[in-house]
């Protein structure tokens, strides 16, 4: 849910958003494993099978850019190619 529209802000996110993320994650984190407060947040990604939020975050936005630059490509040019229309070394 803290990523509800992440991908609609269209830019990647800063050092300081990353931080921000990891310190709300951690939190979460540690009460659910019950870990102790010194336990690195990679250690407890591991341990829980979380995803880190910034890579979560990247891997939103790249779908999103993904799914436009398809509609994009789509709905302007096709991509169908006759192979009579190939120079022979083409294909190669």
């Amino acid at each position: 849910m803290i990523l509800h529209g992440e991908a609609a802000w269209g830019y990647a996110l800063s050092a300081r958003q990353s931080t921000q993320l990891n310190s709300v994650q951690r939190k979460f984190l540690l009460n659910i494993s019950g870990a102790y407060s010194t336990t690195p947040i990679a250690t407890l990604q591991v341990i829980e099978g979380i995803m880190p939020l910034q890579i979560k975050a990247e891997q939103e936005e790249a779908y999103v850019r993904t799914a436009a630059k398809l509609t994009t490509t789509t709905t302007s040019t096709p991509l169908t190619m006759d192979m009579a229309q190939l120079p022979p070394n083409s294909t190669q």
